[in-house]
């Protein structure tokens, strides 16, 4: 609670003193939104450095509320010293629930719906969703974020209510038939706006598409060849999918973006150590949930985009990839061998 507190404080300190006409933070927002055209059912956003809390650096319109960069890579802001501000309003046509998601680090947030927080602090540690019902017509959503390390991470979604599954009863809500099984992973977007575009070269039989994050991104699918998505599989639900069918949410998995191989050592001390994995691993995981193989696999650490199949998963592929696991276990022993083990064999 301690540490909850602190950086509530420290947050609306970096605005200015307490008000009778309102919080601190409003009657900040209010200053330096003043005279801007508030967009409609999107944001307008500004970008600060907080050591000089009134002086906008950077303004645009956007769609979602959300930064994403290292160091001093926007405008010239060093990323610890990153505040911003975010205004809409939003038009409901009728009365609507969202579950309000948000995905960031070393930072506080608060998020307001018509002058009111609904969500609020340091580091994002929501353990189940915020469900905000909107009542029909106009609401103004607005947000403010205060960083304090060297990379900035945001990431919010206004989604509409569903379920997060278990990676198995995900698997099960699948129709069985004959598809294919596309994984694309990343740990991150490379992207401000904290994109991923997955484009979908043809297939022969229907996909059901694994879309795995470490981070969460928003994913834009691009099926240009028409393929039949059969699933949308997404293993973040904090992450948002345009362009996916039947898109279902795993809360329980992720799978790794690097299927590169082993890298492995052995110190003097005669510890083995492995940096990396293998697809036969990746694959066999995959296998034991969906009782298929995979088809395709496509991964980066940090991705602006994707593209499916990438690497065609055959029955050689995780052969061979099976036999290098197989080179690394005698490695290993090797390593881990002592000179009285050679002296008895």
């Amino acid at each position: 609670m301690k540490f909850f507190i602190v950086f509530m404080l420290v947050f609306t300190a970096a605005f200015c003193e307490e008000s009778a006409q309102g919080s601190a933070m409003q009657k900040w927002a209010q200053e330096i939104a003043a005279g801007a055209q508030i967009p409609q059912d999107k944001f307008l956003a500004f970008y600060l450095d907080k050591r000089e809390p009134k002086k906008v650096v950077f303004s645009q319109n956007t769609g979602r509320i959300g930064v994403n960069y290292d160091n001093d890579g926007f405008h010239d802001i060093a990323s610890q010293n990153l505040m911003a501000y975010w205004v809409g309003e939003f038009n409901f046509d009728a009365d609507v629930e969202k579950m309000v998601l948000s995905d960031y680090g070393w930072s506080t947030l608060v998020i307001a719906v018509d002058g009111v927080d609904i969500l609020g602090g340091a580091a994002s540690d929501q353990k189940r969703p915020l469900i905000y019902k909107f009542s029909k017509g106009k609401h103004k959503i607005e947000a403010w974020f205060l960083n304090n390390a060297h990379s900035s991470e945001l990431f919010v979604d206004f989604k509409d209510v569903v379920p997060f599954y278990r990676q198995s009863d995900a698997a099960a809500k699948i129709e069985a038939g004959d598809y294919e099984l596309w994984l694309g992973a990343v740990y991150e977007s490379s992207q401000m706006e904290n994109r991923v575009k997955v484009v979908l070269e043809k297939s022969q039989k229907p996909v059901v598409l694994l879309l795995s994050s470490y981070r969460a991104v928003s994913w834009e699918i691009s099926n240009p060849q028409n393929n039949k998505i059969l699933a949308t599989v997404v293993f973040n639900p904090i992450s948002s999918v345009e362009g996916g069918n039947n898109v279902l949410y795993v809360e329980d998995y992720r799978y790794g973006e690097s299927v590169e191989g082993l890298k492995c050592s052995c110190s003097s001390e005669r510890i083995f150590n492995c940096e990396g994995s293998e697809i036969y691993d990746t694959n066999k995981l995959v296998s034991g949930v969906f009782g298929r193989d995979l088809s395709a696999f496509s991964g980066k650490h940090a991705a602006a985009s994707l593209s499916l199949p990438g690497t065609t998963i055959t029955p050689k592929t995780l052969q061979d990839s099976k036999a290098r696991l197989s080179s690394v276990e005698a490695e290993r022993k090797k390593c881990e061998s002592t000179p009285i083990d050679d002296v008895f064999k």
